[in-house]
């Protein structure tokens, strides 16, 4: 069943928009590279690292049908701070299950496909400042950036808002574990800047 699930979104100008689609998104993403590079100088020493973050972002988002997606480096004394956020239509939960849309929702997210020491997840009901409730999924997590890759640890954050026409997922992600705190609050902070139309 496929979501026809609306939105729009908002976000500071630190976050840059990446183009998905396969013939056009390493282009997209070495000028998204070059963008943050120019406007943000101390960059320049991780620009190799920033694009393989953005390509095997967009490749794994492209797979999994992802219709937004958006990235953000930041340098640090430690080296540069990367996160993603994407957005996702989902379909909706059965019409034919007595729970509720978000208690079918909780009950229904897969269980993290690989676990390693120090790895721990979170779910909780959330009311968005929008007015929709919705489910979501946080903590340190870990995952497969590329097929028969080492895993990579990284700190996520997933809301799905349940809507009449489907569900809307919005994921964000960064490997920054070290801040995890931090990350977390930033997250919550974006994922109030989407608005299901």
């Amino acid at each position: 069943m496929t979501s026809t699930v609306r939105f729009s979104v908002s976000l500071p100008s630190d976050w840059r928009q990446i183009d998905l689609h396969p013939e056009t998104r390493d282009q997209s993403c070495r000028e998204l590279v070059r963008e943050m590079v120019a406007a943000m100088p101390d960059l320049a020493p991780r620009a190799d690292d920033i694009t393989a973050y953005t390509r095997n972002l967009t490749d794994k988002a492209w797979r999994v049908g992802t219709k937004f997606c958006s990235v953000c480096a930041i340098p640090m004394e430690e080296g540069v701070l990367l996160a993603s956020l994407t957005a996702t239509a989902l379909p909706r939960p059965a019409s034919n299950t007595e729970l509720s849309s978000v208690e079918w929702l909780s009950q229904s997210l897969p269980d993290p496909q690989w676990v390693q020491d120090g790895d721990w997840l979170q779910t909780v009901p959330v009311s968005l400042p929008s007015g929709h409730d919705a489910v979501r999924r946080f903590g340190v997590a870990s995952q497969e950036l590329e097929p028969h890759t080492p895993l990579v640890r990284a700190v996520i954050m997933e809301t799905y808002i349940p809507t009449p026409t489907g569900t809307l997922m919005i994921g964000a992600t960064s490997p920054a574990i070290s801040m995890t705190d931090e990350i977390l609050e930033l997250f919550d902070i974006l994922t109030q800047r989407f608005e299901v139309l």
